[in-house]
């Protein structure tokens, strides 16, 4: 169990160490692709236990809090409650099929996005009100978690089950 947490820690952590160097999209609102977003919901719907997937998710929002400007804890009010729709289904859904994680990663990137904004409102960091770029942001995000968790999912299985066949 001990070296699935060092995988969840590891690939969190590369996750969000690309995420701070890709660049912003600017036809997407300025977004970027949410890796450390489509993290916590992989772990969500992939973790051993809900204890590992709450690990994972307190680990993607502490790294994305760390890289990002602004107040920290945004996202650690914002990703639990951006993956429960992938903790309540993960035993409903078959995880490692594409459709799944396009489905997921969208739904999670974009919830991600929206408290993350909101937070940030009532804080007064950001304008209470959003506006059209806001929107356009937040719908960008979803995209690219709907294309980005496809594309990490292989990477982070791989990591998953060398942990397990170590442990054996």
């Amino acid at each position: 169990m001990k070296r699935e947490l060092t995988a969840i820690w590891l690939g969190t952590a590369l996750a969000a160490l690309a995420q701070v160097f890709l660049p912003a999209w600017p036809w997407l609102g300025g977004a970027k692709p949410p890796l450390t977003a489509v993290c916590a919901v992989y772990w969500a719907l992939n973790a051993s236990s809900p204890g590992r997937m709450w690990q994972g998710v307190f680990w993607a929002a502490v790294l994305h809090d760390a890289f990002t400007p602004g107040r920290p804890g945004a996202a650690l009010l914002a990703y639990p409650i951006a993956v429960l729709p992938a903790l309540r289904a993960r035993f409903d859904v078959f995880a490692e099929k594409p459709a799944t994680q396009v489905l997921f990663g969208g739904i999670g990137a974009g919830a991600a996005a929206a408290g993350i904004g909101l937070f940030y409102a009532l804080t007064r960091q950001r304008s209470f009100f959003f506006d059209a770029s806001a929107w356009l942001r937040i719908a960008g995000e979803a995209v690219l978690g709907a294309l980005t968790l496809p594309l990490i999912a292989p990477l982070l299985d791989a990591w998953r089950r060398q942990s397990r066949r170590s442990r054996a």
